[in-house]
């Protein structure tokens, strides 16, 4: 204990001008909008019948985006090499609360959230009780990387990347079947991962997610995921200090607050 207190001290007293603690608040442009809206990736999955074992199923109706949340807020730190990271923030609007630190951060998402429903139902795909899980698992890896299935899972764990639901649309299919058709539906997800890199910049992806839904929840099925290209905001800008209204490098996310955040 004793060389632990001395480690800490040193830590406290050796932290300097560069320490960075910030709560951002992101906001979704009409550009990062447009991509999540274009289903050509939704007509790519109808026509490609590899991926589909029923061939039969034609595209009836894409449901509109609906936006679960525009703006959505996360927890940066950077302080001097040790205990970097990013995490969620606490955000009473999305139904989110969070003890606010880089370590032990996670969504506590109120159950009568909207945001609740539809995030319960992305966990729920690589569960065990899913017969479609190590498949789901291996599309949701790919999407989202091992660090935040793992954040998924265990919801304790150091993380340097956070995933927020942001938006969801059905997609209603015909069937030759018309015994099943009242479950012939799709559900499409806009996601936004947030990442802090090496060398202590933030990068935001957009990400797209298609799940197949039964009338059973445990045979819900991912069939497709479409990764955005990545939005950087370099740590240069970080440490001159962010401020409202600044974007990332494509115009995709825009910054609109930022408020210190006190050093635990």
């Amino acid at each position: 204990m004793k060389y632990i207190k001395l480690f800490e001290q040193y830590l406290n007293e050796s932290a300097g001008e560069n320490e960075i603690s910030l709560t951002l608040t992101f906001g979704l442009t009409d550009k990062v909008k447009q991509w999540f809206e274009n289903h050509l990736w939704i007509k790519k999955w109808e026509t490609d019948f590899e991926s589909k074992e029923a061939s039969e199923e034609r595209i009836k109706q894409i449901g509109k985006m609906e936006y679960i949340q525009e703006e959505f807020k996360v927890h940066y730190q950077y302080l001097n090499k040790f205990q970097n990271g990013i995490s969620y923030a606490s955000d009473k609007n999305a139904g989110i609360s969070s003890n606010g630190s880089i370590f032990n951060s996670f969504p506590r998402l109120d159950r009568s959230s909207v945001a609740f429903k539809h995030i319960s139902k992305i966990y729920d795909l690589h569960n065990n009780t899913n017969i479609n899980s190590s498949q789901n698992y291996k599309h949701l890896e790919r999407l989202l990387g091992f660090e935040d299935l793992t954040r998924l899972k265990e919801s304790h764990s150091s993380v340097k990347s956070t995933t927020f639901v942001v938006g969801f649309g059905t997609i209603n299919l015909e069937s030759e079947d018309l015994k099943t058709a009242a479950y012939e539906r799709c559900s499409y997800y806009a996601l936004v991962t947030i990442c802090v890199q090496n060398d202590n910049s933030i990068e935001l992806f957009p990400n797209l997610l298609l799940i197949k839904e039964d009338k059973d929840p445990n045979n819900n099925e991912v069939v497709k995921v479409e990764s955005g290209p990545y939005c950087k905001i370099d740590f240069d800008k970080i440490e001159d200090g962010l401020k409202p209204e600044m974007m990332d490098h494509r115009d995709w996310f825009k910054i609109t607050q930022v408020e210190d955040l006190p050093m635990k």
